[in-house]
């Protein structure tokens, strides 16, 4: 899927509620009263959504179903005050095993990440947060079984969940030295997220389909260090579809 969403009059760029769908290389930008994605609990199962870049929504992605993957996607700039969620896992009723790799985030104003009470075995590793506007916090966590590792936050990342929830290795208050965000999100060569992650087999490249790893580990963020290519600029892309008025419905 190639898509480009520029308008803001609909509730969401895709609606999904069918399963095993890959969305990679779209572009959404200004869904001003909704969620660039909803994977819907009725049907959205297996579905991957990567490599995509979403900027200026209410909401990024809202995770219902089970065994969904996001990953080395974009978000930035997601504004709406009391919203400005990156991705929001297990909104009611409820989402399994969510898997949030690789992404990064900038300027959005609540947590970037958002794990809800009915999220059930959700994994969140690898993820970059920065320039958080509004909450106090950058990834917010909650649910069963939730497990959290190697992110770069620029906040705190903090436990809502009753019982304790494996955070571990994880870097918090910590600038990762984006090289010129929002529009160049690439690492810097001191950038403490370089070769720090952890190895994740289904994240086998990049944003720009650089394969990972390039040195010594993988690089947290959407982003590995070195090597990477330009991303192709939309004008001149093969193909791709130009919505304007209305939302993306995957029935």
């Amino acid at each position: 899927t190639d898509i480009q969403w520029t308008s803001g009059s609909q509730d969401h760029g895709f609606y999904i509620q069918t399963s095993d769908n890959l969305i990679e290389k779209s572009e959404i930008d200004t869904v001003e009263n909704g969620y660039a994605f909803h994977l819907f609990n009725d049907g959205g199962n297996n579905n991957i959504i990567r490599k995509n870049r979403i900027r200026n929504c209410q909401l990024g992605v809202v995770v219902n179903g089970t065994n969904n993957e996001l990953y080395d996607n974009l978000v930035y700039n997601l504004t709406t005050v009391d919203a400005g969620v990156g991705i929001e896992d297990g909104s009611s009723p409820g989402a399994t095993g969510t898997k949030i790799y690789n992404n990064t985030f900038w300027g959005n104003w609540n947590a970037s990440i958002v794990v809800k009470n009915t999220s059930t075995g959700a994994e969140v590793r690898n993820n970059i947060v920065q320039n958080t506007t509004g909450a106090a916090d950058s990834i917010q966590l909650a649910g069963t079984n939730t497990v959290c590792t190697h992110n770069i936050a620029d906040k705190l990342i903090t436990n809502y969940s009753s019982v304790n929830l494996p955070i571990n290795n994880n870097s918090e208050n910590t600038n990762a030295l984006l090289v010129n965000p929002p529009t160049d999100m690439t690492l810097q060569a001191s950038s403490p997220a370089i070769d720090t992650g952890v190895t994740l087999t289904s994240v086998a490249d990049d944003f720009d389909s650089v394969a990972r790893p390039l040195g010594a580990g993988y690089d947290r963020g959407a982003y590995e260090s070195s090597g990477s290519s330009p991303t192709v600029p939309a004008s001149i892309r093969m193909a791709f579809m130009r919505i304007m008025s209305w939302a993306l419905v995957v029935h």
